[in-house]
Protein backbone atom coordinates (compact mmCIF):
# COMPACT_ATOMS: atom_id res chain seq x y z
CA UNK A 1 0.00 0.00 0.00
CA UNK A 2 1.60 3.31 -0.74
CA UNK A 3 2.32 5.87 1.76
CA UNK A 4 2.92 9.31 2.17
CA UNK A 5 1.61 10.54 -1.25
CA UNK A 6 -0.56 13.81 -0.10
CA UNK A 7 2.61 14.37 1.62
CA UNK A 8 4.69 15.73 -0.53
CA UNK A 9 6.88 14.30 -4.33
CA UNK A 10 7.77 11.21 -3.03
CA UNK A 11 5.71 7.49 -2.09
CA UNK A 12 7.09 5.20 0.25
CA UNK A 13 6.15 1.96 -0.79
CA UNK A 14 6.90 -1.16 1.75
CA UNK A 15 7.75 -4.65 0.33
CA UNK A 16 8.72 -7.64 1.85
CA UNK A 17 12.22 -7.80 0.20
CA UNK A 18 13.82 -4.72 -0.39
CA UNK A 19 17.04 -5.98 -2.07
CA UNK A 20 15.67 -8.20 -4.64
CA UNK A 21 13.11 -5.30 -5.42
CA UNK A 22 15.90 -2.81 -6.08
CA UNK A 23 17.94 -5.19 -7.65
CA UNK A 24 14.97 -6.33 -9.97
CA UNK A 25 14.08 -1.92 -10.49
CA UNK A 26 18.08 -1.31 -11.20
CA UNK A 27 18.45 -3.92 -13.64
CA UNK A 28 15.81 -1.77 -15.51
CA UNK A 29 17.38 1.64 -14.97
CA UNK A 30 14.58 2.16 -12.50
CA UNK A 31 16.29 4.54 -9.83
CA UNK A 32 14.83 4.41 -6.28
CA UNK A 33 16.01 4.49 -2.64
CA UNK A 34 15.53 2.19 -0.28
CA UNK A 35 13.47 3.01 3.17
CA UNK A 36 15.85 1.88 5.94
CA UNK A 37 18.80 3.89 4.96
CA UNK A 38 16.62 6.28 7.06
CA UNK A 39 16.14 3.73 9.73
CA UNK A 40 18.72 3.49 12.75
CA UNK A 41 19.18 -0.17 13.25
CA UNK A 42 16.80 -2.54 11.87
CA UNK A 43 13.68 -0.50 10.11
CA UNK A 44 10.74 -1.50 7.94
CA UNK A 45 11.99 -2.21 3.87
CA UNK A 46 10.81 -0.27 1.60
CA UNK A 47 11.14 2.01 -1.01
CA UNK A 48 11.05 5.11 -1.53
CA UNK A 49 10.11 6.81 -4.68
CA UNK A 50 10.79 10.23 -6.03
CA UNK A 51 7.74 11.46 -8.70
CA UNK A 52 8.14 15.19 -9.16
CA UNK A 53 11.03 14.82 -11.49
CA UNK A 54 10.10 13.32 -15.02
CA UNK A 55 9.14 15.18 -17.68
CA UNK A 56 5.50 14.45 -18.85
CA UNK A 57 6.72 12.10 -21.53
CA UNK A 58 8.78 9.80 -19.53
CA UNK A 59 6.47 9.54 -16.83
CA UNK A 60 4.26 6.60 -18.78
CA UNK A 61 7.46 4.93 -19.20
CA UNK A 62 8.92 5.09 -16.07
CA UNK A 63 5.67 4.06 -14.10
CA UNK A 64 5.73 0.72 -16.55
CA UNK A 65 9.38 0.21 -15.60
CA UNK A 66 8.53 0.63 -12.17
CA UNK A 67 5.39 -1.90 -12.46
CA UNK A 68 7.75 -4.34 -14.48
CA UNK A 69 10.41 -4.25 -11.68
CA UNK A 70 8.32 -5.21 -9.11
CA UNK A 71 6.54 -7.59 -10.52
CA UNK A 72 10.07 -9.38 -11.52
Amino acid sequence: MPEGISAGLHLVLRVPDEAAVLRALRARSVAVDYLSRYWTGTGPGGLVIGYATPAEHAFGPAVEALVDGLRA
